[in-house]
């Protein structure tokens, strides 16, 4: 479950399930990659529904191993609205 999008927990939301859900688990894959944890192990559906998660801050190991391009990747992957995800293509 933890890999699953807003959109294929809630169905009220109505949003399309299409390829944008790759995006979305492609943003955990890099920042579980990053972080040595996944994104929403300890948030639940709540914390996914929001795209509630936290990157480490003020660690200097992190901030010299992860740029500050990647973290703004990951941010910009993981938003709760399929719509506003960069694409696939």
């Amino acid at each position: 479950m933890m890999y699953r999008p807003p959109e294929m927990i809630d169905k009220y939301m109505k949003f399309r399930v299409d390829t944008q859900v790759d995006v979305w688990m492609l943003g955990c894959v890099i920042f579980s990659l990053c972080f040595n944890y996944h994104p929403y192990q300890d948030c639940g559906k709540i914390g996914i529904l929001n795209a509630q998660y936290f990157m480490p801050a003020n660690d200097a190991d992190v901030d010299k191993r992860i740029s500050q391009k990647m973290k703004d990747l990951i941010h910009i992957i993981l938003v709760p609205n399929p719509r506003d995800r960069p694409t696939i293509d």
